[in-house]
Order: structure tokens, then C-alpha cells, then sequence
């Protein structure tokens, strides 16, 4: 398995963020005169969705208002009913969280090392994957205020692994700003996407994925803001 380079990521990593944090020392004051490139250019995919369901419902009003008119025509009635019925608004779905299994600490960000080492040396989790293809994703989370610790979870998409284990999180759901396009990226590259972070803004993760097999482990990067979460399925 081809982890030993996300050891010496994260450690880039560390370095990286201190430097964002101690040479912007106004990074958290910086909302007062609009958020970075970053926050203005966040995507706005769901909005036509927004207004496609604001016109679906005045059209449900419409054909309501149309029932109550021809309440002495039981033919129209029952036609305007069957619009009012067959165009109702159905709830948002959810999205389900992806379950990890792996390992779990309150970390600072110059020793995540350690919880790799942790994460690497889990045999009965290497037992447990059905194949030599996966995911394992790195989750920072619940940073402290001057962004140098952090609750990381490290592990493998449950759905890699058999029935024999326990799920110990789950990748937080919202809406996902890209910082590192998926592919095979030194360590410096991952790093220093660090530093294109909005630190003004609340952050609720930073996820480092890496899809894995025997030749390769394809990096990507995401951050999570506060105004971009929404509550998963139960």
C-alpha cells in the first residue's frame, strides 16, 4: 500500500498552514472586506435547482386556484385535482455520508505522522480490504484557532472492506469547494494548496482523498465552509 508519501505530505502540510496563518496574521479580520478569491467564486450549481422548484410551486398554486373556481364542475374538478397531485413538490433528498473505517485522534499538525504510522500498521484492517483498489481519505476537522490542531480522521471507505469491521466516521456533507484536481501530486503541490484556504471564513473540513492501487495513489483535495453545509440522511 502506497502511504509512505502521505506521511510527508501532512508534515508539508503543517509547515504550510503555519505559513498562511503567521504571515496573514489579519486572515480572520479579512470577511470585513470580502471573502478571498475562493469565497467569491464558490459554486452556485444548486441555484437554477432553487428556482425550478419556486416555479414549480406557482404552478401548483395556479392549478389549486383553478379547483376552487370549478367546484361545480366535478369533471374539471377532478382534472385540476389530478394536475394539483401529479405536480406536488416532493422533498429535498439527502445525501447519505460516506462511512470510513480507520483511526481517529485530536492531532497538532506538526505530528499527523503519527496517526498515519497508526493507520499503516492496522493489520486487520489490510485483511479486511476485498481488493488492491480503494480509497482512504484524510479528514481535518474542528480546527483550533490559530490552525494548529486539528480532530483527523484517517481511513478506508467502508464499502472497500468486508463485514468484519467497525465504521469509526463519517466525511462530513456540504457542499465541497475544489483546492486539487485528482492526480499524482509531489508533496509540495498538495501543501501548498493549503494556503488557498479562506481562513476568514468558518471552515468544517478540509478532506484529502487518495484513490489507491498497485501502481498509484491519485491525490485530490476539498474544503467544506460553514455556509456550504447541510445536514445529512438519518
Amino acid at each position: 500500500m502506497n502511504l509512505t508519501m502521505s506521511i510527508f505530505t501532512s508534515i508539508a502540510i503543517a509547515v504550510a498552514v503555519w505559513f498562511v496563518v503567521w504571515l496573514q496574521p489579519n486572515a480572520m479580520a479579512n470577511s470585513a472586506l470580502g471573502n478571498s478569491a475562493l469565497g467569491n467564486s464558490a459554486p452556485m450549481q444548486d441555484q437554477p435547482a432553487i428556482q425550478s422548484s419556486n416555479h414549480q410551486t406557482s404552478s401548483n398554486t395556479k392549478a389549486m386556484t383553478s379547483v376552487k373556481k370549478d367546484k361545480s364542475e366535478v369533471s374539471v374538478k377532478g382534472i385540476a385535482t389530478s394536475i394539483v397531485e401529479n405536480t406536488a413538490v416532493k422533498p429535498a433528498t439527502s445525501i447519505k455520508p460516506v462511512e470510513l473505517v480507520g483511526v481517529s485522534q485530536r492531532v497538532a499538525l506538526t505530528q499527523v505522522n503519527q496517526v498515519w504510522q497508526s493507520f499503516r500498521d492496522n493489520q486487520h484492517l489490510l485483511r479486511a480490504l476485498k481488493s488492491n483498489q480503494f480509497d482512504v481519505y484524510a479528514v481535518y476537522r474542528n480546527f483550533n484557532n490559530n490552525f494548529t490542531e486539528a480532530d483527523l480522521d484517517i481511513g478506508y471507505q467502508r464499502s472497500a472492506l468486508n463485514d468484519s469491521v467497525k465504521v469509526t466516521a463519517s466525511l462530513p456533507v456540504g457542499k465541497r469547494v475544489q483546492l486539487l484536481a485528482s492526480g499524482q501530486h509531489n508533496d509540495l503541490t498538495i501543501a501548498s494548496v493549503w494556503q488557498n484556504i479562506d481562513y476568514s471564513r468558518e471552515i468544517i473540513a478540509v478532506i484529502e482523498r487518495h484513490q489507491i492501487d498497485a501502481e498509484q495513489d491519485l491525490v485530490s483535495v476539498d474544503v467544506i465552509y460553514q455556509d456550504f453545509q447541510f445536514s445529512p440522511s438519518k
